[in-house]
């Protein structure tokens, strides 16, 4: 994903499969830190939550579980 690919103007941006993205985690906390309002992210995928637990990023309070 390059910085111009997606509209800063909506509301909702839903995600699948970032998980394959390199640095994914830090791109999207990227997002949250230098947005003036950033928008409500869904990121959804196939992998198990358990994975990301194991490599020592804490997702607290930056996940919901369905």
């Amino acid at each position: 994903l390059i910085e111009r690919s997606w509209d800063r103007s909506k509301e909702l941006i839903i995600f699948d499969e970032l998980h394959k993205l390199k640095n994914w985690k830090s791109w999207l906390k990227g997002i949250y830190d230098t947005e003036k309002a950033p928008p409500f992210i869904i990121v959804t995928g196939s992998a198990k939550l358990d994975t990301y637990r194991k490599v020592g990023d804490s997702l607290a309070g930056r996940f919901f579980q369905f």
